[in-house]
C-alpha cells in the first residue's frame, strides 16, 4: 500500500531542523509539525489528503478524515454536522454526551437491552430505531454504538434502511470495529452516513489514531472545518503515519486467528468471544468476582526490577493487566501481537482453585429524570459535592469511567440513590452539581433557574 505520510517522514530524516518541536528529531525522528511539504491536517491538499483518499477507496467511503485525537474528535465533528434531534444509544461513549452538550443538540435516549444470559448490554435494535423515528417526528438523526465494548454488533444494514425510509441520518460509533472492513461488515459498507474508527483499538496504530468516514464526500470540507474547532493545531505525525500502518496491516496482513483457544478449552472459567479480538472471562462461573480475578492476574509473579529489559520475556509469571474489569467479568484485548508467552502466562494465572459458581443478576440502571437539558446544565454555576450528598441534586457533568468510557449519568439529570451506588461502585467519590445558589429548586415537579423553567 502506498503510504504518503510515512514516505515523507522517511525522506525528512536527514534534514537539519530549525523548527518545532524543540527536540529537533532527537526524541523521535518522526515527530514533526505541519512544516513545508507535510500538509496541514485541517486544510489538507497534499500528503495527508492523498493518504486519506487511499484509505477512503479501501474502505469504500465517500471521504475519509484523519484524527490524531481519537474517535472523540470524530464524534465531536459528526455531532457538529448534524441538524435536528438525535435518537442516541444510551450505551454510547461519553464523548457523544460531551459533544451534544457543547453543540446544544436535543437527544432522545434509546435504552439498550440487557442479555439475560450474560448480563451484558446489547446493541440497539432496528425495532427500537423504527419505534423512535415513528413516534417522534423531530428526530432527524440516529446515533448507535456498534460493535459494543464487548464486541457485539448491531444490524447496521437494517437500521440504515429504516433511517433512509424516515429520511434520517445514521451515525455509528465503530471505534472498536476498524477491522470489520475486510469482512464487508464495516458500518460505512452497511449504509451508515457517518462512522468513526479508532484504529489503535484492534489494529496496530498508535493510541489516538482514528478515522472519520463520510458517506457523502461533499461534506469533507465542512467536516474539516469543524474538526479544526476541537482538534489540536499541532497534530502528531507519528500518530497520522500509524493510521497508514494500521490500515496496511488490515488489508495486507490481518489475521482473525488469536491464539487463546487452548486457554478456553482447558480453563475452569467460562468465556465469551463475540469478536475475535475480545476475550471475556466470566469470573462468576468459577466462583470469583471480576475484581478478585483481576487481582490474581495483576499479582502474578513480577520480574525483579532490573535494567536488563531483554530478559523480561523469560518469565511466564509476569503480571497481567486486563483491558477492563467489572463485578462479573474480566475483558482482555487479544490480537496476534499479544504473543504466545503472554497466553502461556495467562493460562497459568487462570489455574486457580475451583469454587461454587456465583448466581447474581445485574440490576439495570434506570434513566433518571431530567431537570435541565445537558447543554444548559454544563453552563450554569456549579459546585463539587460528596457523591453521598447528591441525592435529588441535578448533575452538572457527564460522568463515566474510562475504560470503557460508557456513560454513568448525563448532565442535567437528577441524581437518585441507585445512580449514587453505581457511581461509588465505579470509584467516583465527588460529583459536579448545579450550584444551589442558582436558585434551582424542586417544587411540585417544577425546576426553575434564572432564565430557565422546566416541568417534568
Amino acid at each position: 500500500m502506498k503510504k504518503p505520510i510515512s514516505e515523507f517522514l522517511s525522506r525528512y530524516e536527514d534534514v537539519f531542523r530549525f523548527h518545532m518541536p524543540g527536540h529537533s528529531g532527537k526524541l523521535d525522528i518522526n515527530d514533526i509539525t505541519e512544516i513545508n511539504g507535510a500538509d496541514v491536517l485541517y486544510k489538507s491538499n497534499g500528503i495527508i489528503k492523498e493518504s486519506e483518499n487511499i484509505i477512503s477507496k479501501l474502505y469504500g467511503s465517500g471521504a475519509v478524515l484523519y484524527s490524531a485525537s481519537g474517535s472523540t474528535l470524530c464524534i465531536q465533528t459528526i455531532v457538529g454536522l448534524l441538524r435536528g434531534k438525535i435518537a442516541a444509544d444510551r450505551g454510547c461513549h461519553a464523548s457523544f454526551a460531551n459533544a451534544v452538550s457543547l453543540w446544544g443538540r436535543d437527544v432522545h435516549w434509546l435504552i439498550p437491552q440487557i442479555d439475560d444470559d450474560t448480563d451484558l448490554i446489547l446493541p440497539i435494535t432496528p425495532e427500537q430505531v423504527e419505534n423512535a423515528l415513528t413516534t417522534d417526528s423531530a428526530i432527524k438523526n440516529v446515533f448507535i454504538t456498534s460493535p459494543t465494548y464487548y464486541g457485539k454488533t448491531a444490524d447496521v444494514k437494517k437500521i440504515s434502511e429504516i433511517c433512509i425510509k424516515h429520511n434520517a441520518k445514521l451515525c455509528v460509533d465503530n471505534a472498536h470495529g476498524a477491522h470489520l472492513a475486510i469482512s464487508g461488515k464495516h458500518p460505512i459498507q452497511q449504509g451508515a452516513d457517518f462512522c468513526c474508527d479508532s484504529v489503535h483499538k484492534t489494529l496496530c496504530s498508535l493510541t489516538g489514531a482514528a478515522i472519520l468516514h463520510l458517506k457523502d464526500s461533499f461534506l469533507y470540507h465542512e467536516a474539516k472545518s469543524i474538526m479544526a474547532m476541537f482538534g489540536t493545531s499541532s497534530p502528531s505525525y507519528p500518530i497520522l503515519a500509524s493510521i497508514e500502518t494500521g490500515v496496511e496491516y488490515l488489508f495486507e496482513s490481518y489475521s482473525h486467528n488469536c491464539d487463546y483457544a487452548h486457554i478456553v478449552e482447558h480453563s475452569k472459567f467460562a468465556f465469551y468471544s463475540f469478536d475475535p479480538h475480545k476475550l471475556l472471562i466470566d469470573a462468576y462461573s468459577n466462583g470469583y468476582t471480576g475484581f478478585e480475578l483481576a487481582k490474581i492476574l495483576r499479582n502474578n509473579k513480577r520480574l525483579p526490577e532490573t535494567p536488563a529489559a531483554p530478559s523480561r520475556h523469560k518469565f511466564p509469571e509476569v503480571s497481567i493487566e486486563p483491558e477492563f474489569v467489572t463485578k462479573r467479568y474480566v475483558l482482555l484485548i487479544c490480537t496476534e501481537f499479544v504473543g504466545e508467552q503472554a497466553y502461556t502466562a495467562l493460562k497459568k494465572a487462570l489455574n486457580v482453585p475451583t469454587r461454587e459458581p456465583i448466581f447474581e443478576k445485574v440490576i439495570p440502571i434506570a434513566i433518571p429524570k431530567k431537570g435541565l437539558e445537558c447543554y444548559d446544565a454544563i453552563r450554569v454555576n456549579s459546585e463539587y459535592i460528596d457523591v453521598d450528598n447528591a441525592d435529588g441534586i441535578i448533575c452538572a457533568e457527564n460522568l463515566y469511567k474510562c475504560p470503557p468510557g460508557q456513560l454513568l449519568t448525563v448532565a442535567g439529570e437528577i441524581i437518585n440513590q441507585q445512580i449514587i451506588e453505581n457511581l461509588k461502585e465505579n470509584g467516583i467519590k465527588t460529583i459536579k452539581t448545579v450550584d444551589s445558589s442558582c436558585g434551582i429548586q424542586l417544587k411540585q415537579g417544577v425546576f426553575s433557574c434564572r432564565l430557565f423553567k422546566f416541568s417534568i
